[in-house]
């Protein structure tokens, strides 16, 4: 069995992914920061939750991209005019790739993922906190965008 990944590699490899999707693919800005307030949460109505699955013999897991809906909706129109794309299928293509990105980032340390299919979730509050998860925030256009990454290792 390979060793276990630490946080902060795995943090950094999911850094870099949103940052190069966002910066480089999308030629949009957003800057990281610290958890968002509570008060600013309780004041998002719908989160647009897009998860992308990471399947391996030795490992499993998923990347997450949690955005308010309003932030997904203003990209869309940003980026495709208004009212043309909607705004769960863009959150499900930004999640695949970011999770592109960080199976990338992960396959140069020698650990090789394949990416399923992107699912979206309407939530009604922001997703969970469960162990082992590596989560960052971001600023984007004024509104917090979160990236979770989760690897486990299967038992032998």
């Amino acid at each position: 069995m390979s060793a276990p990944l630490d946080p902060q590699h795995l943090d950094g490899i999911g850094r870099r992914a949103l940052d190069e999707v966002l910066s480089g693919f999308l030629a949009l800005d957003a800057t990281e920061r610290v958890a968002p307030q509570e008060s600013e949460l309780a004041a998002i109505t719908v989160w647009l939750v897009g998860q992308v699955s990471l399947v391996s013999e030795q490992r499993s897991g998923w990347v997450r991209v949690a955005l308010p809906e309003t932030l997904a909706c203003r990209a869309a129109d940003h980026l495709f005019g208004p009212g043309i794309a909607d705004p769960a299928d863009l959150t499900g293509e930004f999640a695949n790739l970011v999770a592109g990105r960080i199976a990338s980032g992960l396959a140069s340390h020698g650990l090789g993922f394949t990416l399923q299919t992107p699912a979206v979730q309407r939530l009604e509050t922001p997703p969970g906190h469960p162990p082992g998860l590596v989560r960052s925030h971001w600023r984007f256009w004024d509104h917090p965008l979160t990236l979770d990454i989760l690897v486990t290792e299967h038992p032998t």
